[in-house]
């Protein structure tokens, strides 16, 4: 299956957009499961016993721009060359259309990793599920949306790079249940159907979870780590921490990615090439509360 986000910061860096980016890794969750139990059903009316995983081989989050803006190029510092986008959006385009198209050199943002982590959080819930995501191959690894921008004068590591750096590296690889109480807000999660790079979009009214939570253990079950993303463009948001009734308390080693950052739709170039990345801090919890910075995703890890 292909799936991808839609966003418009870059006509509107605003905090209704970078809601309804953040927003979508919902929606990709409804896709995986629903998908997921289609795919169980068939198995189970053709008397399937070991059915096909789910291949989830093309994703990213889509940066739209009028058709009227001259084409973009790639700049220098990683991002976009310098050109005129002074023009209506509405204006027609170089060949006579009217609409949007796909940025293929925007640089990914502090709310592309947001919604990355979303997406992450989304394929580990169908771990348990007899038929899981078992593959998901982002576009791309190197240029045009990718990881990693490459350019003449270095390299760009992305904002969606260290989301990757993130749980690869300091996550664990046993997934474990876990349960969120708390506060969430109905917003229009977008549907992106765009084909051919032009944006096609459906707005569904859809309660979000501010705190999206993933928890796992180390191999050798010594460990444990507790992905925390907080959608809030704002709040911090307190949360008391417990693991089967037991307060979480000492110290816990957190990696972050957001917390400090003031642009919503920050970007890492060559010259700053660290405003969205991975900071690491000790946190000595206290009745097991924590605070997940606003538009932030951090991972807690602690000994057992």
């Amino acid at each position: 299956m292909h799936a991808y986000g839609a966003g418009f910061h870059l006509v509107d860096p605003s905090r209704e957009e970078f809601d309804a980016i953040v927003a979508q890794a919902v929606h990709m969750e409804q896709v995986f499961q629903g998908f997921s139990q289609k795919v169980a059903a068939a198995a189970d009316r053709h008397g399937i016993t070991s059915p096909l995983q789910i291949a989830f081989d093309e994703w990213n989050m889509r940066h739209y721009e009028p058709r009227s803006w001259p084409g973009p190029q790639p700049g220098a510092d990683g991002g976009i060359a310098p050109r005129d986008t002074s023009g209506p959006a509405d204006a027609p385009g170089e060949a006579g259309e009217i609409g949007w198209k796909v940025n293929r050199y925007s640089p990914r943002t502090l709310a592309d990793a947001l919604f990355y982590a979303g997406v992450f959080h989304a394929i580990h819930r169908t771990a348990d599920n007899r038929v899981p995501v078992a593959m998901a191959n982002t576009v791309n690894l190197v240029n045009a949306n990718a990881l990693l921008a490459v350019r003449e004068g270095g390299l760009v590591r992305s904002a969606t790079f260290h989301v990757w750096d993130l749980y690869l590296n300091h996550f664990g690889t046993r997934p474990l249940r876990a349960a969120v109480s708390g506060p969430a807000v109905t917003l229009p999660v977008r549907h992106e159907q765009g084909w051919g790079g032009e944006a096609q979009c459906v707005d569904v009214l859809t309660s979000v979870a501010l705190l999206d939570v993933s928890a796992t253990a180390s191999a050798d079950g010594s460990r444990r780590y507790l992905a925390v993303i907080n959608r809030s463009a704002d709040q911090d948001i307190e949360a008391v921490l417990s693991v089967e009734g037991e307060l979480v308390t000492g110290p816990v080693t957190v990696h972050s990615i957001g917390d400090g950052v003031e642009d919503l739709f920050a970007v890492n170039t060559i010259e700053v090439p660290d405003t969205v990345a991975l900071r690491e801090r000790s946190v000595e919890l206290d009745g097991g509360r924590f605070t997940a910075p606003a538009h932030s995703v951090s991972v807690l890890e602690w000994q057992v």
